[in-house]
């Protein structure tokens, strides 16, 4: 029941800095309550405590607040990000930024996107001048890839502009609050690290590109 009763809360202080009517007062009515769902505190009602119920609810309090989060981001994205570019072209351009050499399976996993799916969005990259794919120095019947110059530019300034909205919206929390926060993203961190079984197998019986 306690753990039902903080997750709920923890949904709130999420929700909270991401829907402007309650950015301003930093209150969560009643009616927001209900207009968003939050589904720990019904089952809390409901008497219902058992792990696989509660893990049910607290997936349906993520589906609730990731959306907001992701609206803010692409929000800020779409402003500053180069013409064209998509969020999930933008996750690439970052992933290959943070693992240089990186080839198109790896890109795809961390997308959650199929092999030919991924192929298609990096040619895109490649087309705009924001990648570039290169013979791999180990085995050069494998290709990785690498930014471009243009491509570390647009990533760092799209990734700057969303930090920095990301930053206003807690900075008015106060400081136990954002700690709360901060304690609860590395497990989710842990939990959606890698892919699902089903994605995983997905990934793997797709036809390569």
């Amino acid at each position: 029941m306690r753990r039902n009763a903080l997750s709920c809360g923890f949904t709130r202080l999420l929700l909270r800095p991401f829907v402007p009517h309650l950015a301003s007062t930093l209150l969560l009515p009643r009616v927001a309550l209900v207009r968003y769902a939050c589904t720990m505190q019904q089952m809390q009602s409901a008497r219902i405590t058992s792990p696989a119920e509660e893990s049910e609810a607290l997936a349906a309090a993520l589906m609730e607040v990731a959306p907001l989060v992701m609206r803010e981001i692409r929000l800020r994205m779409r402003q500053h990000r180069g013409a064209g570019l998509s969020v999930p072209q933008f996750r690439a351009l970052g992933y290959i930024r943070r693992h240089p050499d990186c080839s198109l399976t790896a890109v795809a996993e961390h997308l959650g996107l199929s092999v030919p799916a991924t192929s298609r969005l990096v040619d895109a990259l490649v087309a705009a001048g924001m990648a570039r794919r290169e013979a791999s120095a180990s085995d050069r019947r494998f290709v990785t890839l690498r930014l471009s110059a243009e491509g570390e530019r647009i990533q760092t300034e799209a990734r700057g502009a969303a930090l920095k909205s990301l930053t206003a919206r807690l900075e008015p929390l106060d400081s136990a609050e954002r700690a709360a926060i901060a304690r609860a993203l590395e497990p989710l961190r842990q939990a959606f690290a890698a892919p699902s079984a089903e994605a995983s197998t997905e990934l793997s019986t797709e036809p390569s590109a």
